[in-house]
């Protein structure tokens, strides 16, 4: 009764009314109907579950998950026969998915009594494909498992498949094998969504087919971002397109549009966040992703996807190698390949010897556990190799080992990285760069210039910086001083910026070496009598910064006078006459803005 009662209100709030159910929408989970059964599988229906299940269609409709599970969980729980029950738990397992609960997905699916029988068991194998793939990865099993789902029925709803379809993709980029994706654009009906096929094809070759990717992404997101109507899934295969093709900037768009039509959908969230965590990656927004992914993690707790954590962890990894961040980065990268070997993820084995790599070239030395990438590593397939590739070629040449950076060179260069994105192209011409600074090639300052020329597009202020500063210890070896400090500050700059410590010192000591402080610090004076207090380096920092006398002594509770007094002490001390030349006298000493 208190079910009848719950359900009967519950139809009104949606608008289904008692009389009916109302019919799901297209792109949303159908409930798994057998019309008829299999012979042997009727059985009573009972009348309170009958409602239940009504107002489980209603809420599909208007997609409301945590509705359409209680509802279609009840009405299997009230059902006497063992294929009903199955039937209609399924359901709930289906809505589950979409709204981003996984493993209670799985839990509907292997509940007491569950024995599916013809497509109802299709559509079980379908859901608990789904589910494991975030819950429980594993390379050679989801593959397996994923095809399967591929082949149901339209008992499930096109939701199943078009979820198994980009899974399958998905898998690609994290084994480097081609199958999966291949396997899923396969599968596709001729009538299958834009943002679907596109998001697949930008898994299965992002670099070859990147032009033909990008103009039917600009095609698709220009009408979805003008369609109110459009799901929020849709954007997130459509952003997940436009990361894969290197395009942070629309990618960026597209995720924001998602999240804000998100309303009670959650079950493309947990991607989304992936997505967000490599995009503030990339962005250098790396305190940013720190709050993000902590917050994250203490709202999912236990209950966030396994495949997800190791997303997000993997990022933090990333930053935690940028910034020099040892014992944290020694704990992650641990996680992170035993996870990588356990579940066979060529994806993330690989961000991990990236992360020693660049723990161990702030150093100038070998990565301490002695990381060999992979002779064969496709840039065209995989993420990891083309972001990593100036870092290669520059450990390569650290060992003195030409013939190995040259190796990477080339490849990069074959699979058409130059033409590939703004940020390839920095990264490949940064490579070539180094290799001719390495062997002493006549046009090498010409090089490097197109790299500089390159990074003004990229979107990745490491990359950049880290390019000023091989840059300019080239010059500043070649005895170009003044062009030296330029990109020598900037390598500084941005690094300090990033709380990137180890390659802010790299700098640094670049900049010692020519006899250029570092910018942003106050020079210390050769004698005791010559040092600035505390107070009157806080107010020189403050007028450097342009704040006036007024607003410096409101921050300091002084009156303008004392301000000024103070400064005019001041200037004689640091070998200046102006307020203007303060920004030139923050030199030497270690005392940052």
């Amino acid at each position: 009764m208190a079910g009848r009662a719950w359900a009967e209100l519950a139809l009104t709030r949606l608008g289904g009314g008692p009389a009916g159910p109302a019919g799901p929408r297209p792109d949303g989970p159908t409930t798994p109907v057998e019309a008829p059964p299999d012979p042997g599988e009727a059985g009573p229906h009972h009348e309170d579950a009958a409602r239940l299940e009504a107002l489980g269609h209603a809420a599909v409709a208007g997609r409301r998950w945590s509705t359409a599970i209680r509802a279609f969980r009840m009405a299997g729980d009230l059902s006497p026969a063992s294929w009903e029950r199955s039937r209609l738990h399924a359901a709930a397992a289906s809505a589950a998915l979409c709204d981003g609960r996984p493993r209670l997905a799985l839990t509907l699916t292997r509940g007491p009594g569950a024995r599916p029988a013809g497509t109802t068991a299709q559509a079980v194998r379908a859901v608990r494909a789904s589910a494991l793939f975030d819950v429980a990865f594993h390379g050679d099993d989801s593959f397996r498992d994923l095809s399967a789902a591929l082949e149901t029925v339209p008992v499930a709803g096109a939701d199943a498949r078009d979820r198994a379809a980009f899974q399958l993709s998905a898998l690609t980029s994290l084994t480097h094998d081609p199958a999966p994706a291949r396997t899923a654009l396969n599968a596709l009906p001729d009538d299958a969504g834009d943002a679907l096929r596109i998001a697949v094809t930008a898994r299965l070759d992002p670099v070859s087919r990147a032009q033909e990717i990008r103009e039917g992404l600009a095609g698709a997101a220009e009408r979805a971002l003008r369609t109110p109507g459009a799901g929020p899934r849709e954007l997130t295969w459509l952003a997940d397109a436009a990361w894969q093709v290197d395009d942070p900037a629309s990618s960026g768009r597209l995720l924001s549009a998602a999240l804000q039509r998100s309303g009670t959908e959650r079950g493309h969230l947990p991607h989304c966040r992936e997505l967000r965590a490599e995009l503030l990656t990339a962005e250098g927004r790396w305190e940013e992703l720190r709050d993000l992914v902590t917050r994250w993690s203490a709202e999912g707790g236990a209950g966030l996807p396994d495949r997800h954590a190791v997303a997000l962890k993997s990022q933090l990894l990333l930053v935690c190698a940028y910034q020099g961040r040892r014992e944290e980065a020694r704990e992650l990268a641990r996680e992170v390949r035993r996870w990588a070997r356990d579940r066979r993820s060529a994806h993330h084995a690989g961000l991990a010897a990236y992360a020693a790599l660049l723990l161990a070239q702030a150093d100038d030395t070998e990565p301490a556990d002695g990381v060999d990438w992979p002779a064969d590593a496709d840039p065209c397939r995989d993420a990891v190799t083309r972001q990593a590739h100036a870092v290669l070629v520059r450990g390569a040449l650290l060992r003195n080992d030409p013939e190995a950076a040259r190796a990477h060179q080339t490849r990069a260069q074959r699979a058409g990285l130059t033409r590939f994105s703004d940020g390839s192209t920095l990264l490949v011409r940064h490579g070539r760069a180094l290799l001719a600074a390495y062997t002493d090639e006549s046009n090498t300052a010409e090089l490097f210039g197109l790299a500089e020329d390159a990074a003004t597009a990229s979107a990745r202020p490491f990359d950049r910086a880290l390019l000023a500063l091989d840059y300019g210890r080239w010059l500043r070896r070649r005895r170009h001083p003044a062009a030296a400090r330029t990109r020598l500050r900037t390598a500084y700059e941005t690094f300090g910026r990033l709380r990137a410590a180890p390659w802010q010192d790299r700098a640094r000591t670049e900049l010692r070496a020519i006899g250029a402080p570092p910018p942003g610090t106050v020079r210390t004076a050769t004698t005791a009598g010559q040092a600035l207090s505390a107070h009157e380096r806080r107010i020189v920092r403050m007028a450097a910064s342009g704040l006036s006398n007024r607003e410096i002594a409101e921050r300091l509770l002084v009156s303008p006078r004392t301000v000024a007094s103070h400064l005019y002490k001041v200037f004689p001390r640091l070998g200046i006459s102006s307020r203007r030349e303060l920004q030139d006298a923050l030199l030497g000493g270690g005392d940052t803005l």
